[in-house]
């Protein structure tokens, strides 16, 4: 999930991880259904437990020159890489919106098991271009909130991701299926691929086995392994 270093093997709770200490947060089962709407002027309040699961994801390669670094989104059903207390910018919405949460992964090659990536700034936005909002730790709560536009990800060494909890605001009946990703300039339509356990979609190992790191690897030909050169 760069302020400090959290070694729970469980969640995401800083910007910048040694790459072991979140491997774990990968691994997820389908997801349940996502929250719904609050009352107009209210804020919801999604509750800090473990039982957060993937929803669909993808991985951006990203080339420049001769480093290469993945950019892992993955759509969950509540805050995984989120710090509570959340900060209200982080969970308020419309009485006829939904918020959709997801997890940003910033390493080298296979979560940073090959280094280093390089420093990027990022811009990500939903269907309607409304940029996704990222929770940025502070040192006392509430941690404050951030729209991912011309958003700089740092170089990452090996063995170090740079990890936030971000979330996206949509209509509540809008059946979310893509994201726009720019990074350095170059914009590109990206799919969320659903997570399944076999097909063309975003495997997940058993949560409940020991599986080979990292769990959901860059595959060429993969609907969720995508590439950018900028």
């Amino acid at each position: 999930m760069i302020l400090h270093v959290v070694n729970t093997p469980l969640r995401f709770r800083s910007h910048r991880h040694q790459r072991f200490a979140v491997l774990v947060g990968l691994i997820a089962a389908v997801a349940a259904a996502l929250a719904g709407c609050s009352s107009a002027g209210q804020l919801t309040s999604p509750a800090d437990t473990p039982d957060v699961n993937a929803v669909a994801g993808t991985i951006v390669r990203v080339i420049s020159g001769h480093d290469i670094g993945e950019l892992r989104i993955t759509e969950e059903t509540g805050p995984d890489a989120a710090d509570p207390p959340y900060p209200p910018c982080f969970t308020g919405h419309d009485p006829d919106q939904r918020v959709v949460n997801f997890d940003l992964n910033w390493a080298g090659i296979d979560s940073g098991q090959q280094g280093p990536a390089p420093m990027v700034t990022v811009t990500i936005a939903g269907p309607g271009g409304t940029p996704l909002i990222a929770e940025i730790p502070q040192g006392s709560p509430p941690n404050k909130c951030q729209t991912v536009r011309a958003f700089p990800l740092g170089a990452q060494d090996k063995g170090w991701q740079l990890v936030y909890g971000m979330t996206l605001r949509v209509r509540s009946d809008t059946k979310l299926a893509y994201l726009w990703i720019t990074v350095d300039g170059r914009a590109k339509e990206i799919p969320l691929t659903p997570v399944c356990v076999q097909g063309k979609c975003l495997d997940t190992p058993d949560p409940y086995q020991n599986n080979p790191n990292p769990p959901v690897p860059w595959i060429p030909g993969t609907p969720y392994s995508q590439t950018l050169t900028i």
